[in-house]
């Protein structure tokens, strides 16, 4: 009976660090669909326009709000989320890689362990150490 209820925790946290980043990848998605309603291309502007932006635009809600920057695999990834940003910072850089790779950006463990150079059994073991990781590093901060 311990091991299914250590099998259940397993899934439920899996589960509950799944939903956590998808819902930052979500965020992340309605503030670029925010940003893309106010912002303006250069080009489009008249000579008025380009000289009447003024530092007083930067009061914009949301311009400059950025949690953390992780870059993999030459693609910067934001975090908004300052705990999820804190939690992913508290993790080895190898584990961390692997968890942007495969929630972030959408890579299979086959790709993973592809560009790493391991197995992919080992991108799944890193992977779930690092579910784990962050699993207890959100508990902390609630």
């Amino acid at each position: 009976m311990d091991r299914r209820y250590e099998q259940f925790n397993e899934m439920t946290f899996e589960s509950y660090i799944r939903k956590a980043i998808d819902n930052a990848v979500n965020k992340v998605g309605k503030k670029q669909a925010e940003r893309e309603q106010w912002e303006q291309s250069l080009s489009t502007m008249t000579d008025a326009d380009l000289y009447s932006v003024s530092p007083k635009d930067a009061e914009i809600k949301g311009v400059g709000q950025v949690g953390r920057i992780f870059r993999v695999q030459e693609e910067d990834i934001s975090i908004y989320d300052e705990t999820l940003g804190q939690a992913l910072l508290s993790l080895l850089p190898k584990d961390r890689n692997v968890i942007l790779m495969y929630y972030f950006l959408k890579m299979t463990d086959e790709k993973i362990s592809h560009v790493l150079g391991v197995t992919r059994a080992a991108v799944q073991q890193r992977r779930n150490n690092a579910i784990k990781k962050l699993h207890a590093r959100l508990e902390d901060s609630t």
